[in-house]
């Protein structure tokens, strides 16, 4: 197993400044630049550093990251995409990591994520209420932390790693609470709730943003638990990129969630369940099904 990639990368601790100091008077700044509602989103594309497209069912509109605002678009509509396979030969947590880390790929919410003092985080469910935990498998020694109980329908994607490793990210469905903690220590570094019922998605590339769902509900048919199949992309293709997220069993969700690492906050909050997601040099772009939002950077503590 090699973990030269987890373990010399700099770590980052999240900062809670939201306000700059203008003339000595601290002001709160706005994260949200605009926000547009568009029904029926299906895809958005933003590899164009000044236009966003968001593609509908009724076509193209395209969106002015820097302003906010909607504008016209003559964009064709991209090829209909089939469902990834189903992967033949899953491989280890420490391969999807080291592979990930190389490609700047975003950090996706799994059953399992890689620890920096060796073996792998995991949420186990506890036999009676208040019992849950994160338990650190593998390694020198077995340590664990409390965590919020699972529903009686159990969504298993509830860890994250930030990218540098060192902090680790916890959203366990149905409970509204982000927690977020020292991946080597366990210890709980900072927490912030999501408004309801949520889970977690990913974490982006750059580990600025992470990004969740809130509002998710299991289906009225009977089901144990839900079984997540992470499925295999085209080769290149980041494996949380935005398609993924259309064959990914999860609880149908009513909101979508942005959340700034750097500031411990949820900066964004859009009807309707996760369709698209874009890092800019100063921000974001967030898309759900029916609507299209931008987003600045927070400041990390106050500026002179």
């Amino acid at each position: 197993m090699h973990w030269m990639m987890l373990l010399g990368l700099v770590g980052c601790s999240a900062h809670r400044g939201t306000t700059a100091s203008v003339n000595g008077t601290e002001t709160e700044i706005d994260p949200i630049i605009g926000v547009q509602s568009v029904e029926g989103i299906e895809s958005i594309d933003c590899t164009e550093n000044t236009q966003c497209i968001a593609f509908t069912t009724k076509g193209a509109t395209g969106f002015d990251p820097t302003t906010g605002e909607l504008v016209a678009s003559d964009a064709a509509a991209p090829e209909t995409m089939t469902p990834w396979p189903e992967p033949t030969d899953p491989s280890s947590i420490e391969e999807r990591w080291n592979l990930q880390i190389k490609n700047q790929w975003r950090s996706p919410f799994q059953a399992n994520v890689p620890n920096p003092n060796g073996g792998s985080l995991r949420l186990q469910r506890g036999l009676t209420p208040g019992t849950s935990r994160v338990v650190r498998l593998g390694g020198a020694s077995l340590t664990a932390r409390q965590a919020p109980d699972p529903g009686a329908v159990a969504y298993p994607n509830a860890l994250a790693l930030h990218p540098t490793g060192t902090e680790a990210y916890l959203v366990v469905w149905p409970n509204p609470q982000l927690i977020a903690f020292n991946a080597r220590t366990l210890e709980t570094t900072w927490r912030t709730g999501l408004g309801g019922p949520a889970q977690g998605l990913f974490v982006s590339r750059d580990g600025r943003y992470l990004i969740a769902e809130s509002g998710g509900v299991a289906p009225e048919h009977q089901l144990l638990d839900y079984e997540p199949l992470a499925r295999t992309p085209p080769t290149g293709t980041d494996p949380s990129a935005d398609a993924s997220f259309r064959w990914l069993e999860r609880p149908a969700a009513s909101g979508t969630l942005l959340v700034d690492l750097a500031v411990g906050r949820v900066v964004a909050r859009l009807p309707g369940p996760f369709i698209g997601f874009a890092t800019r040099k100063d921000g974001a772009v967030i898309a759900s099904d029916s609507a299209i939002a931008s987003v600045r950077h927070m400041p990390t503590e106050s500026t002179p």
